[in-house]
């Protein structure tokens, strides 16, 4: 798969008809892309290489870079769908990345998915990431009007360049290791869960200084 193939079908997979109206999550796991790439013998390392190389119209330049060309002016190509989703897609992917990390080390988890050293630091133009973000809300909310999902550029925390792709997943690495203690405050019997509205006011009660 080229760079547009996994664009487009990420972009598929999460902005549909059957998401019209409803809250889209850049939830991108190892999982979720190589489901996407599976009809096409394609997974993880070619995903990767794919936004390495990027878009045919963006030549050269570093990945942020190459990130930036391939959204502007964008809408004159009469594209389906934004041709940098696979870029953020790829920077979610790295929010929920397991390993042997700092929990709030979000660049070495990105720097080694791209196989390279995982130091600290942003990547070059990674600030410029942020419009990247604010044009997908454009796109879903105005230009689609909502038919194909809803999307909100939420930041998590007070780390604002990072914090958007680690609000794509509905947990951090950090929040799934305290579920178990969690749940076992909270008093869960997982044979007998309680309905939604008391699981959700017990997880406010004993999860409020663990869960964002």
């Amino acid at each position: 798969m080229d760079y547009l193939d996994w664009n487009h079908q990420i972009s598929a997979h999460f902005f549909n008809t059957g998401r019209a109206g409803y809250r889209v999550r850049l939830y991108v796991t190892e999982a979720v892309i190589n489901e996407i790439g599976a009809s096409y013998g394609a997974g993880l390392a070619d995903f990767i290489a794919a936004v390495q190389t990027g878009p045919p119209w963006v030549k050269e330049g570093q990945l942020c870079l190459k990130a930036k060309r391939s959204w502007q002016e964008w809408r004159a190509r009469s594209l389906p769908y934004p041709p940098y989703l696979a870029y953020l897609a790829l920077f979610a992917l790295a929010a929920g990345r397991e390993g042997n990390y700092n929990p709030n080390a979000y660049y070495p988890r990105l720097k080694e998915l791209l196989g390279e050293a995982p130091l600290s630091g942003a990547p070059p133009y990674f600030d410029v990431m942020l419009e990247l973000w604010a044009d997908l809300e454009r796109w879903a909310n105005l230009d689609q009007q909502g038919r194909l999902g809803l999307f909100t550029a939420d930041i998590a925390g007070n780390r604002v360049h990072v914090g958007i792709p680690i609000a794509q997943t509905i947990l951090t690495e950090e929040e799934r290791r305290a579920l178990p203690f969690i749940f076992s405050e909270a008093g869960f019997n997982p044979l007998a869960l309680p309905n939604s509205p008391a699981m959700a006011a017990r997880l406010l009660l004993f999860g409020r200084s663990l869960l964002k």
